[in-house]
């Protein structure tokens, strides 16, 4: 289901005082099982972005293909269109409601004209296919459950529906390091799987260690398309445009100031180690 944003414009209170433009004259394509990264400085568009991908806005002006239907057009089912499309915004957690965990994940399946024992055995997938063990988690209240395990059953909420896009925002934000790996592993499977992933971060060490391809937003423009390892390791542009730098990153400038030399800058971690090793020996 490859993705394709034409013209894309939007802008919030529109002929009022108080209009405010939050994306601008957009042109991107996302091909089918993609897993890229969104950045950018806070109220950069970002979010405005992915809503409108996911169906939940619509463009000023401009229009969102998905796999070859305009996603506002009269003639497009958009309902069918937004069965094969997952999101998850910052901090699902606090969007958990239900009595029991397997309510609350089987409440995506409520018009999918299932019978309850379909309903069943997908929501014990979806709670597999997340790490807890259905048997086990299926009658707990969710506000009983550890933040990572809240977090793994708000995944599965989503991933019931069996979505051929998954777009998330801050999906790791608040999270210890041992869920946050965890967590990153899993959409490391999804999208080994054929899913297409689109997920908004500040956390630029994931991004390094899990995408291919990053988007740069700043005023609601997208001033640079390209891989993960182009944009992440080009400290001038990060610095320029203010948006951190990876720890790797860090390192890797401060051996640089040893006196250590790194032609090459290093993206992810172990291929910091193995400069090292080759540095160093």
């Amino acid at each position: 289901m490859p993705i394709e944003l034409t013209d894309l414009s939007f802008t919030y209170a529109q002929g009022t005082p108080w209009q405010v433009k939050a994306l601008n004259q957009l042109n991107l394509t996302i091909a089918d099982g993609e897993f890229i990264g969104i950045i950018g400085k806070t109220g950069c568009g970002k979010t405005t972005l992915i809503q409108i991908i996911a169906g939940l806005m619509k463009p000023t002006t401009g229009s969102v293909s998905i796999d070859g239907q305009i996603f506002f057009s009269a003639k497009t089912d958009r309902s069918e269109l937004s069965k094969k499309i997952g999101v998850l915004f910052q901090n699902p957690e606090i969007q958990l409601f239900e009595t029991t965990v397997e309510k609350d994940v089987a409440f995506a399946l409520k018009h999918a004209f299932l019978t309850s024992s379909q309903v069943k055995e997908q929501v014990r997938w979806a709670l597999e296919t997340v790490g807890l063990d259905y048997e086990k988690f299926k009658d707990l209240p969710p506000l009983s459950l550890s933040g990572g395990e809240m977090r793994r059953v708000a995944v599965a909420g989503v991933l019931v529906i069996k979505p051929e896009i998954l777009i998330l925002d801050e999906p790791i934000a608040g999270l210890d390091p041992k869920s946050q790996d965890g967590f990153l592993k899993l959409l490391d499977r999804f999208n080994a799987n054929g899913t297409t992933i689109i997920m908004i971060s500040h956390n630029l060490d994931a991004l390094a260690e899990h995408t291919r391809r990053i988007l740069v937003l700043e005023d609601g423009s997208l001033i640079r398309d390209a891989s993960t390892r182009e944009v992440l390791t080009d400290s001038l542009f990060l610095k320029k445009h203010e948006l951190g730098s990876t720890q790797v990153g860090q390192i890797t400038a401060g051996l640089n100031n040893c006196n250590l030399n790194i032609p090459t800058p290093p993206l992810t971690e172990q291929e910091l180690c193995a400069v090292l090793f080759e540095v160093l020996s």
